[in-house]
């Protein structure tokens, strides 16, 4: 799945790319080969014809200001706290060598395809430009590269993938099919990450709230189970959600009989007789089912004897009433 992902963003990345470029703020140190520096002033443009001059140089690396940089409108997810430690780690030892991905904006700023997680790390170490490539994008596109980013990014959950998908299925009206040959995922890679869709409305919040504690595999199964046991599923998920239960153990729990009847039925009320403080007999019942335990074996054989004799009386008296 991962090596189908990366062609396919690849090719959605050179799709983008070949629009024209908009310019960004001047590096004041050198940047090798061929990474490209462009001047703007307080955000604008100095001048159109250095905008003519840097259209023909498509795709090369530029350095801009981050504070030029926006999020675009088609992260689906919030940033992920791990992923934005992992890369503030990295950079801190090593340059940025990957650019971010943007497209223009209004009034001299730009939108964030891919590599906000970047940025957020930057902006932790106290940078304050980076390394991007700019490029014209509609919004189709702009969707597809931060989505598809995104989707391969491997700390991204399961939840927040089936929110790109959800969103590109919506803005596309897209069949699964046609998800399938977008994405480089298979159908029922799809079609699994999709069931989070089928679960009850009070399931999925409670899953948007901690969505690392769950999976697309629990969720698939769980969502079969909604439309007969749609209270139990939210009871379930709310159980693993607050560390209570095994998300692989949910299913099962779903279709378990409660807990707390079975605790009642093994709670069932006995009544104890004694002869001079000793007990004699322990009497159980529950519905139908009468039973006696006697300390003493030859009298548990005694009343068996009496008990038989004496029901024995009861059905004849029922009979001559019948």
């Amino acid at each position: 799945m991962a090596t189908k992902g990366r062609e396919q963003l690849s090719a959605i990345s050179d799709a983008v790319l070949s629009g024209p470029t908009s310019p960004a703020m001047v590096r004041q140190r050198p940047l090798p080969a061929p990474t490209q520096l462009m001047n703007l002033t307080g955000g604008h443009l100095e001048s159109k014809a250095e905008i003519e001059r840097l259209k023909k140089e498509q795709g090369k690396a530029l350095v801009i200001r981050l504070d030029l940089c926006d999020d675009g409108p088609f992260h689906s997810s919030p940033l992920d706290p791990v992923r934005v430690a992992n890369l503030k780690a990295n950079l801190k030892e090593n340059p940025q060598t990957t650019p971010a991905q943007l497209r223009p904006a209004a009034a001299g700023r730009f939108q964030i395809l891919a590599g906000r997680h970047r940025k957020a790390a930057l902006l932790e170490l106290g940078r304050e430009e980076w390394l991007v490539t700019i490029r014209e994008a509609s919004d189709d596109e702009a969707e597809r590269v931060t989505f598809y980013d995104n989707l391969l990014a491997p700390q991204l959950t399961d939840y927040a993938k089936y929110l790109g998908l959800a969103q590109r299925k919506a803005s596309r009206s897209f069949t699964v099919r046609e998800l399938e040959t977008e994405s480089g995922l298979s159908k029922s890679q799809v079609a699994r990450l999709l069931s989070f869709e089928r679960l009850p409305a009070a399931a999925r919040q409670l899953v948007a709230s901690k969505p690392s504690v769950i999976g697309a595999n629990v969720v698939e199964l769980l969502a079969a189970l909604a439309k007969d046991h749609g209270d139990r599923v939210v009871q379930a998920v709310e159980l693993v959600v607050e560390g209570k239960l095994k998300a692989s153990k949910a299913p099962a729990w779903v279709t378990a009989p409660p807990k707390e009847k079975n605790a009642e039925r093994r709670r069932q009320p006995s009544t104890d007789l004694a002869v001079d403080g000793t007990r004699y007999v322990r009497i159980r019942r529950r519905d139908g089912l009468l039973s006696m335990a006697f300390t003493s074996a030859q009298e548990a054989d005694e009343l068996e004897r009496i008990i038989t004799e004496l029901i024995k009386d009861r059905i004849a008296k029922l009979k001559s009433l019948s």
